[in-house]
């Protein structure tokens, strides 16, 4: 904090006459009195359980909250069935308290479900919902994301991705001009906005992809 504040103060825009006295008021009163106060301050509103700062929290919050209510009722398929909520909701809540150290049933589900399961109670909560959104609304979480959140979010982003381009590269070219979650990826990709990729052997658009040029 003190350092924070030295620089803060020291700077010619802050304080245009940098004298000896100034010097000498600052480093002699204002830095050890004002930096404790300010670090009790810090401490307060600190958001000891993650780590971050307040604004940090409420950003990270938006994200987590938006992918939480789109993966309610939606599968990487698109949306989930009426028949069908009941058992969607009812994996998210076991997934969740396998996260939680809880043991959830899951004779309850096949197999194939309890595999599901497992996998995503091993990822954060904020990663499993992105992973089980369609690639449109995996994007609107992505944008409300923060730099944290996207690094968090980059090796689940890529695999929805390249997923779905190599979806789209079967579609005619006609289809994939009208699609605008293809085209996003495409420009995101060529313009540098994506996320790095996390293995050195692929491309940034992924592994044996590259961007049409339509």
């Amino acid at each position: 904090m003190r350092r924070y504040l030295k620089e803060f103060l020291s700077d010619r825009r802050v304080i245009e006459k940098d004298t000896l006295f100034w010097k000498f008021l600052l480093n002699g009163l204002i830095l050890p009195i004002r930096s404790r106060r300010k670090a009790r301050d810090y401490r307060k509103i600190w958001n000891r359980d993650k780590d971050e700062s307040p604004f940090k929290t409420i950003t990270r919050s938006q994200a987590e909250k938006l992918a939480g209510q789109l993966a309610s009722n939606r599968a990487p398929s698109g949306p989930v069935d009426s028949a069908q909520l009941a058992k969607h909701l009812q994996k998210l809540r076991a997934e969740d308290e396998l996260r939680q150290g809880q043991q959830p049933n899951l004779l309850l589900f096949d197999p194939n479900d309890r595999r599901e399961i497992r996998r995503n109670a091993r990822l954060t909560a904020l990663q499993a919902r992105f992973a089980r959104l369609p690639m449109r609304d995996a994007l609107e979480v992505w944008d409300a994301a923060t730099a944290s959140e996207k690094a968090e979010l980059t090796q689940e982003f890529i695999k929805k991705k390249n997923a779905y381009v190599r979806k789209a590269y079967n579609e005619r070219p006609e289809a994939r001009a009208k699609d605008r979650t293809y085209r996003r990826l495409v420009q995101m990709f060529e313009d540098g906005g994506g996320p790095a990729p996390t293995s050195p052997t692929a491309s940034s658009f992924g592994i044996g992809l590259q961007p049409l040029r339509e």
